[in-house]
């Protein structure tokens, strides 16, 4: 890393946790010149339509109100999003392009890949975080009214042929679909995707039986009714639906049942 990037990245880190406009009088008096004085782009690593893309856009649209300046919302998915986050990493450190991310790709993705195409350590620094919030666990209308609850879902999934979608490999989904296999002989396939949209997708036209994800992105069908939750992976109930209890409160305790997930965005 060149000298700059690191004076730049080194500033930025004072103020981690803050958004992009407080952290902007750092980036001014690095660079000597009123900032932003060119269209900001942010790299989503995942396709739009996903919670990622959407809190990206909130956030782009927040800024660019703030600073009369231009933000590109640019989505770049694919490889679990090591293709997005490689492309920041290359990308000048000049106070203009940065990154936002759920955590697995900077977290899980080092042990789910033998090359990232990053360092996350020494290639981003943290300018802002957003908690992931209740990732509830459903399942598709064509399963049985009796599944409803994680109990009578591995009852359904011994006996019967079960897809669980991920939006990405190593996600919190991934996981606990697989601890879900390990721990009572399950044998569902975990359907890997880009990001949640395409996900979502696959799950309105049947072809998956079960996914996790946000209530943001799977919104649509909870409306046409097309799915049903059977858990929140979480310590607290998902608000989208109130009446499902916690992995915790149906006696499932193991801690990839518990999911703790965040967002970042970075630099």
């Amino acid at each position: 890393m060149n000298k700059a990037t690191t004076t730049r990245r080194g500033l930025l880190r004072a103020g981690a946790g803050a958004s992009l406009i407080v952290a902007a009088p750092s980036i001014v008096r690095a660079q000597g010149a009123a900032w932003p004085n060119k269209p900001i782009t942010i790299v989503v690593n995942f396709p739009a339509g996903g919670l990622t893309d959407g809190i990206a856009r909130a956030f782009g649209q927040s800024v660019s109100q703030a600073t009369g300046q231009q933000v590109i919302v640019d989505n770049k998915p694919g490889a679990s999003g090591n293709i997005g986050a490689a492309q920041v990493a290359r990308a000048p450190a000049d106070g203009y392009t940065f990154l936002h991310s759920v955590s697995s790709t900077l977290i899980q993705n080092r042990v789910m890949f033998k090359t990232l195409g990053f360092d996350p350590d020494k290639d981003f620094t943290i300018v802002s975080g957003t908690s992931s919030g209740v990732l509830p666990v459903v399942v598709h209308k064509s399963l049985p009214a009796e599944v409803k609850d994680l109990k009578s879902f591995i009852a359904y999934a011994k006996n019967n042929k079960v897809n669980f979608g991920s939006w990405a490999v190593g996600s919190s989904a991934h996981i606990f679909a697989q601890t879900l296999n390990e721990k009572y002989g399950l044998t569902m396939e975990v359907v890997t995707y880009k990001g949640e949209a395409p996900m979502w997708q696959d799950m309105g036209a049947g072809q998956l039986q079960a996914a996790m994800g946000s209530p943001q992105a799977m919104n649509a069908l909870i409306v046409k009714g097309d799915v049903r939750g059977i858990a929140a992976p979480s310590k607290v109930r998902a608000r989208v639906f109130p009446n499902v209890p916690t992995s915790q409160e149906q006696g499932f305790t193991d801690d990839a049942f518990t999911v703790s997930g965040w967002l970042a965005l970075a630099a």
